[in-house]
């Protein structure tokens, strides 16, 4: 976070402190929004699902699935040309 310039830490003699950086405000302004509460919601959906699998089990699931979501990922242009 320091690197993106989010948190400056500056160590001092009474310690080290953390402020607020250069780009914190940005990041600050997503929490809370509704984009931020619909990731939220995802991650909590995407941990109730797979959180209890093992490395095996998830490789197997996307050994499998994996590949369907490859198709979302091509845009539109592409198919055409390929028609």
């Amino acid at each position: 976070m320091a690197q993106r310039s989010f948190v400056e830490v500056e160590a001092g003699p009474n310690g080290i402190s953390f402020q607020l950086g250069e780009n914190g405000p940005t990041l600050v302004s997503l929490i809370g929004n509704e984009y931020s509460r619909e990731l939220y919601k995802r991650c909590q959906w995407v941990t109730s699902v797979l959180g209890d699998k093992d490395d095996k089990a998830l490789e197997a699931l996307f050994g499998v699935r994996g590949a369907l979501w490859g198709a979302e990922l091509v845009s539109s242009e592409f198919t055409e040309e390929s028609e």
